[in-house]
């Protein structure tokens, strides 16, 4: 490689280094100064009392319903999911985030118990 070529690349790879500097300065700065963007809420869960278990949720889109149950067992809070979709049934456990995310809706007891009875005659077939 001649010299003025690798001359001319060392230079090219410096001012992209320079703008780069540039952009994070700037992004930055906006970061830091921009307050109207930073909008931190506290979360649902977080108001939750040990009284107001259990919870009762449910999400729907379309056909697929999913039925959440927040509650404790032996002083561990355990959160239920119960997704019931086109020709499918499952079960999980996931976090209370899960549980109170803001999609939810609220639900009561009788509709995740037949949500419990479909799981069983889906999985006694």
């Amino acid at each position: 490689m001649e010299q003025t070529r690798f001359i001319e690349l060392k230079n090219g790879m410096h001012l992209i280094r320079q703008k780069d500097l540039q952009l994070s300065a700037n992004v930055d700065s906006k970061a830091i100064n921009d307050e109207s963007e930073l909008n931190y809420s506290s979360s649902n869960y977080k108001k939750l009392k040990v009284e107001d278990l259990p919870i009762y949720r449910k999400w729907s889109c379309g056909d697929t319903i999913s039925y959440y149950r927040g509650r404790l067992i032996e002083g561990r809070l355990i959160c239920d999911k119960i997704h019931v979709g086109n020709n499918e049934i499952n079960y999980t456990t996931l976090t209370l985030s899960s549980v109170m995310a803001g999609g939810n809706i609220e639900s009561n007891e009788t509709e995740f118990n037949n949500a419990i009875c479909k799981l069983i005659t889906y999985l006694e077939k």
